[in-house]
């Protein structure tokens, strides 16, 4: 927000319910008040207080938490994901396994090889 003019404003501020399927929305509802005033300086400065609805105590941080709820086909489609997700990363985790062995036999044959 920018503001080009001292006063104090009032903000009210939640999230707009698009009704999208399968998505739950965080009713919270914060109440915001902007001070704007000059400063030492002579700029212009702020000083905000926020509130969640319902409380008494000062907020330092606005938050929304949303969720997502799967059907049916889509939670198994996830679940093929993560399996194959984990089949790849133990692959990956065997040869660089081996790769690192391959590493150390070799500088270890050198070691030898050198005396």
């Amino acid at each position: 927000m920018i503001f080009d003019t001292t006063g104090t404003y009032f903000y009210r501020i939640s999230q707009i319910n698009e009704h999208q399927e399968q998505v739950i929305y965080d009713p919270a509802i914060y109440y915001l008040t902007v001070d704007v005033y000059y400063d030492s300086n002579h700029t212009l400065a702020t000083s905000v207080i926020a509130y969640k609805d319902g409380s008494v105590e000062k907020t330092e941080n606005i938050h929304f938490s949303n969720s997502y709820q799967l059907t049916g086909s889509q939670q198994h489609i996830d679940k093929t994901k993560t399996q194959y997700t984990t089949q790849m990363q133990s692959y990956w985790f065997l040869c660089i396994s081996a790769f690192i062995l391959l590493v150390i036999l070799v500088i270890a044959y050198r070691r030898k090889e050198n005396g």
